[in-house]
């Protein structure tokens, strides 16, 4: 994980628009249990895009926190 984050990290500082990268370091977040901020930069990702992958992910980690209505929302 920390290699993946190092690399994701990398790709951001050269292009900080990268949703993929983005949404790769949300998911070690979460990975790591860093739910708060790893929903935040899921949330930011699909307000710029329309990465459809990121609705599964915001709503994976909305399950993680308890949060069922809003993961089933981006479920859905």
């Amino acid at each position: 994980l920390k290699l993946a984050l190092d690399f994701y990290w990398r790709v951001l500082q050269s292009d900080p628009k990268n949703i993929y990268a983005a949404n790769g370091v949300a998911l070690i977040l979460a990975e790591k249990g860093s739910l708060i901020p790893a929903r935040e930069l899921l949330v930011q990702v699909r307000e710029a895009s329309d990465f459809a992958d990121v609705c599964i992910n915001l709503a994976h980690v909305y399950l993680l926190q308890g949060q069922r209505v809003n993961a089933i929302k981006m479920y859905e």
